[in-house]
């Protein structure tokens, strides 16, 4: 009677986990948040270009910086682009990161 008991006990484990399965709703709604975060990039990234070259153009900061600087947001968007297009999220994560960065490193020109 115990090793049924036992046996029942390690047969409902699985199901344990089943309680915490993702749902179509919660894929939805990570969907619109990754949407959301993706064009949020788009927009941080045209916003510093631009911003950095009327900048650059002017004199205000010193433009082979901001080129080598506009140069690793632009490629660090491109991976954003990618890793959504792929629904990679541990490659969409790492490109919002190295984006941030690249953009902070426009906005250390203007201080």
């Amino acid at each position: 009677m115990k090793l049924r008991f036992i046996l029942a006990a390690f047969l409902m484990v699985p199901f344990a986990a089943c309680s915490q399965l993702t749902t179509p709703q919660n894929i939805a709604q990570q969907t619109v948040l990754d949407e959301k975060v993706k064009n949020g990039a788009e927009l941080s990234y045209q916003f510093a270009t631009k911003f950095g070259r009327m900048l650059a153009q002017n004199g205000l900061i010193d433009k082979d910086k901001f080129k080598a600087s506009d140069n690793l947001a632009f490629a660090a968007l491109g991976r954003v682009r990618a890793a959504y297009a792929a629904g990679n999220a541990d490659n969409f994560n790492t490109a919002i990161e190295e984006l941030n960065i690249a953009l902070a490193g426009i906005d250390k020109l203007v201080k």
